[in-house]
């Protein structure tokens, strides 16, 4: 899963999107995380979006799993 979201993201910080004369560089914060039986959608994007959070806070253009059993 790590190698995927990292693969993402780099395609993401290698992206330019290009206006008239202006180039614009972007990065994304990834959290990602696997679901379990007991899971709702809720609950599942809950974990997510807490651990994009924690992405943004240690400084953007990152990834931070948690797989859980």
């Amino acid at each position: 899963m790590e190698t995927i979201a990292n693969k993402a993201r780099i395609l993401v910080e290698k992206s330019r999107i290009s206006r008239s004369s202006n180039t614009v560089k972007v990065t994304v914060s990834i959290g990602a995380t696997l679901a379990n039986p007991e899971d709702t959608i809720d609950t599942l994007f809950e974990r997510a979006d807490k651990l994009m959070y924690l992405s943004k806070s240690a400084g953007r253009n990152r990834v931070t799993l948690k797989e859980v059993m």
